[in-house]
């Protein structure tokens, strides 16, 4: 549009070249700006940066709707080539036997395939209730 603007200036009234540059500097900011954005997003990745807060509550609120989870902490979520690569641990009855957490784990492990878009990776850690953290 600005391109065609300085054209059509130009053609109208040969001495409105400078509408010409005016057009050229006009795309000139927004290849600035669009690579401005390309890098922001790159750099956000390189750095790995946390996802959005709501990407987050979504993992906790999924965690800890899974029957037999009665606590989470240690929540990592980085991202890596555009997917979701997360680490958790969750605190579950100590009474239980391996294969019941176990089972917990995977549940946990499923729910968060079907509600978190683009996950790539997802471990989870299970600890029994008598070894969780007390405030200190």
């Amino acid at each position: 549009m600005a391109v065609l603007l300085g054209v059509t200036g130009t053609l109208i009234n040969p001495s409105w070249h400078i509408l010409d540059s005016f057009a050229a500097l006009l795309v000139s900011f927004f290849i600035v700006k669009v690579g401005l954005e390309i890098l922001k997003n790159s750099l956000r990745e390189f750095t790995d940066t946390a996802p959005p807060p709501e990407i987050l509550d979504k993992i906790s609120q999924c965690t800890r709707n899974v029957e037999g989870v009665l606590d989470m902490h240690d929540l990592r979520v980085r991202t890596s080539g555009g997917l979701y690569q997360m680490e958790t641990h969750i605190v579950v009855d100590g009474q239980l036997t391996v294969a019941e957490g176990h089972r917990i784990a995977k549940a946990v492990e499923s729910c968060l395939a079907e509600e978190i878009k683009d996950l790539d990776r997802v471990i989870v850690h299970v600890d029994p209730v008598s070894e969780q953290k007390g405030p200190e």
